[in-house]
């Protein structure tokens, strides 16, 4: 039997890896990623191209001596004109716009803004924080107080910000400091990763079963294996695939950020980010998640949670004659997938919940969920049953399914119905 399946399992790896689309795909995929990555950084450098003149009339002649212009936005004072002048033929006058201050920026209608054409978000945003800051000053210069404590005070509130340290403490009083934010970011990232290569690569097995009763293959092919062992060796081929392809992304996408950040991030920019962000406390928390508990239950729930959809796929591919029929049957296959997106988010806000347990327990959603759970502990034997149960139900998955290709196999040019199906069940 093993000699068998290892020879199906090699059919189906070498077909589907030496196809052009899978090469193009391996090599495509990861440059696309790369691409849309460095395309927040192209534009930031980019800066905008326009200048936007913005003539002010302030009646109060306070606010606007506090209004500072820049490349993008250049202000002029026109305190000496009317507003009914000014509304008529800023445009004339090569203004893109006219701002009319009759009061404290802090009252509603004492500040608008004219324009010919909409405002972009980048100038509106840029001319709000400015009439704020021109607030601000405002505010300040009348406290009769030292101005320098003032400025000193502001910056403290703005500045507060509590930091709280949470430490675990083991049965034993090992004390550790908690990661559950970072280990909760990359478990969500994970169960979204599993989500979609479910997807991807279970519609591939149903494509290859309904292509193999197309075209005679089968025929062939079950005359010499067994069902079972032709539908196993069909899943785990194609499971072998979609790891092949996956360590291929991670590969190529480590290269090119290492490239990108070594070419493109220029060090003004990685020390502003550095400066902005608590590198120290990020290394700390990366140091105190268990990576080891989460990879081996990423490889576990990974690979079973495939095999488990797959065989569902398989069950789809062997009642159709067509692959574009099974689209719509796909979508109620992996409605559990989407209902365990749910719970995983949910998961971040009451772990302890009864739906979020028994959604890492039942197979069809435990592939995602529990791997949600894991930031906030997991009892090794709730692990273990989950696996166990998740494995067994995939072998009883397979299994179902290759009873239904047997019954369909050489059931040509038409749809089984889930009825004809249990009919068969019944009579064997």
């Amino acid at each position: 039997m093993l000699n068998k399946l290892n020879l199906i399992i090699s059919r189906e790896y070498v077909t589907r890896v030496r196809k052009k689309s899978f090469i193009i795909v391996s090599i495509l995929a990861p440059i696309g990623i790369l691409l849309l990555m460095a395309v927040p950084t192209l534009l930031q450098f980019a800066g905008s191209e326009t200048t936007t003149n913005v003539a002010v009339i302030d009646k109060s002649q306070t606010f606007c001596n506090s209004l500072k212009s820049t490349d993008d936005v250049v202000y002029t004072v026109m305190n000496d004109e009317t507003p009914d002048n000014m509304k008529q033929n800023f445009t004339g006058r090569n203004y893109q716009a006219f701002l009319h201050i009759t009061g404290t920026p802090d009252e509603k209608g004492n500040v608008t803004l004219y324009s010919e054409n909409t405002l972009s978000l980048n100038v509106r945003g840029k001319i709000e924080s400015d009439l704020n800051e021109s607030l601000r000053t405002h505010y300040m210069n009348e406290y009769a107080g030292d101005r320098s404590t003032v400025d000193s005070l502001f910056n403290k509130i703005s500045s507060a910000e509590a930091k709280l340290t949470t430490i675990n403490i083991s049965k034993d009083g090992t004390e550790q400091e908690d990661s559950t934010l970072i280990s909760s970011m990359l478990s969500i990232i994970i169960s979204v990763l599993i989500y979609f290569v479910i997807i991807l690569y279970g519609n591939m097995v149903m494509t290859g079963v309904v292509e193999e009763k197309r075209n005679r293959v089968v025929e062939v092919l079950i005359s010499s294996v067994t069902p079972f062992e032709l539908m196993m060796g069909k899943i785990v081929g194609i499971a072998l695939v979609a790891l092949t392809q996956f360590l291929i992304w991670i590969a190529l996408i480590g290269v090119g950020l290492t490239v990108y950040s070594l070419a493109f991030a220029p060090a003004e920019v990685m020390s502003a980010s550095a400066a902005t962000v608590d590198t120290e406390g990020i290394m700390q928390s990366l140091a105190s998640v268990d990576f080891n508990t989460i990879g081996i239950c990423f490889v576990l729930y990974f690979v079973f949670g495939y095999l488990l959809y797959a065989s569902l796929f398989a069950w789809i591919g062997s009642t159709l004659d067509n692959p574009m029929e099974g689209q719509q049957i796909t979508l109620l296959a992996t409605l559990p997938l989407c209902v365990a997106l749910y719970i995983s988010l949910y998961a971040m806000q009451d772990p302890e919940s009864s739906v979020v347990w028994w959604g890492s327990m039942i197979p069809f959603t435990s592939p995602i969920v529990m791997i949600a759970r894991l930031p906030y502990g997991v009892p090794v034997w709730e692990l273990a049953v989950s696996t166990i149960v998740l494995f067994a139900t995939f072998v009883a998955s397979t299994w179902m399914a290759a009873r239904i290709y047997r019954m369909t196999i050489l059931m040509y040019g038409k749809n089984v119905t889930l009825k004809e199906v249990f009919k068969n069940f019944k009579r064997s």
